[in-house]
């Protein structure tokens, strides 16, 4: 649900569970008391979330709202304050290394992005797992002044007001070429931001995800206008963007959309998507090929359908002498979706079986 995914309103598996795992997951000198938990469940339990995997608790971020990052502003959890600090970030020994915790603070600043209520998310964390906060968005603004136990600690911060963005150029040997996507991580997941972002962008697609568990990420598809149920060039591009980005270690993404599960696998320098099966069956209308003839101005040897668009078949000729599109005729094509205009045989002389 929308409504604070994840979100514990009440102790998960109990207070003393939490505390246990906390124990041992911090030395003596950093652990938080039980009383301090109970606390920041019972107070800012809207930022208390705890990781659930095949119905197991495995564990738990926690954070609390304050004007300002330093020790005493965060031992209580100011309502209005501007700074979300998180405390606690705890996986079960079991469980650890597992991507777990990478995934669940991932989904924690999409969360906190998405509800718009604080300006940014500040943490402190060892030299060793800076990279993981790296990796899940945060930036590491330097040692920090709050002593917490024997060891220096690094200070992090990740703006809350923005969500990260990357442009893909899809079906390219370099950039500035193929077919480009935005993509989104994160954010708002409200209707009216999503549509306003992809029109910002002004390109064929913008692509949204949402981090939900490790290596499944959700994945909204819009135009400048319009939500669409599918798009092959902004899913490979959000998938490249994760395979470079964030997700290197991993092989396997599977996306979940409007079309159902998606899957994007890592092969040689590439990727490769599974897609569901969207036969085209032969349009024998010929209102549709004398409009489709005009709108590209050559002969149309067939045109097809497929749940979301038309497809055209001309000769390799007519698709090597192509211009520039009529775009006002072509919006007139009648297609839920869009055009696509193919033809057998490779038009860089190579050996492809189709051109498009």
């Amino acid at each position: 649900a929308k409504s604070r995914r994840g979100r514990v309103a009440a102790p998960p598996r109990g207070a003393t569970w939490i505390f246990r795992e906390r124990a041992l997951r911090y030395p003596a000198d950093e652990a938080a008391s039980k009383e301090a938990l109970e606390y920041r469940q019972r107070v800012a339990g809207d930022y208390f979330r705890k990781m659930v995997v095949g119905g197991e608790t495995v564990g738990f971020v926690c954070g609390t709202r304050c004007a300002a990052f330093d020790e005493a502003s965060m031992a209580t959890h100011d309502e209005g304050g501007a700074v979300l600090a998180i405390h606690s970030v705890v996986v079960a020994p079991g469980k650890r290394r597992q991507g777990y915790a990478l995934s669940a603070v991932r989904r924690y600043l999409a969360d906190v992005r998405a509800a718009g209520a604080v300006d940014a998310v500040k943490l402190i964390a060892k030299a060793s797992l800076l990279p993981l906060y790296v990796r899940a968005g945060f930036a590491v603004d330097g040692l920090s002044a709050i002593v917490h136990g024997a060891d220096p600690w690094f200070e992090c911060t990740a703006d809350a007001a923005v969500a990260p963005y990357v442009v893909a150029d899809a079906f390219a040997e370099s950039a500035f070429g193929g077919n480009p996507a935005a993509v989104v991580f994160g954010g708002r997941s409200d209707d009216e931001w999503l549509k306003k972002v992809a029109a910002e962008f002004n390109l064929s697609e913008t692509a949204f995800l949402e981090p939900r568990r490790p290596g499944v990420y959700g994945l909204r598809w819009l135009t400048p206008s319009a939500e669409v149920d599918l798009c092959g060039h902004a899913t490979l591009g959000a998938a490249h963007a994760l395979f470079e980005e964030t997700e290197s270690a991993r092989d396997l993404l599977i996306f979940e959309t409007r079309s159902g599960e998606l899957r994007a696998r890592k092969v040689d320098d590439g990727v490769e998507l599974d897609f569901p099966r969207d036969a085209p069956t032969n349009a024998d209308d010929p209102s549709l090929v004398a409009a489709l003839e005009a709108a590209l101005g050559c002969p149309v040897e067939a045109a097809h359908r497929s749940s979301f668009d038309v497809l055209a078949v001309v000769s390799l000729d007519a698709l090597k002498g192509l211009g520039d599109p009529d775009l006002a005729k072509i919006a007139g094509v009648p297609t839920d979706r869009g055009l696509c205009v193919c033809a057998a045989g490779d038009v860089r002389g190579e050996d492809a079986d189709f051109s498009s």
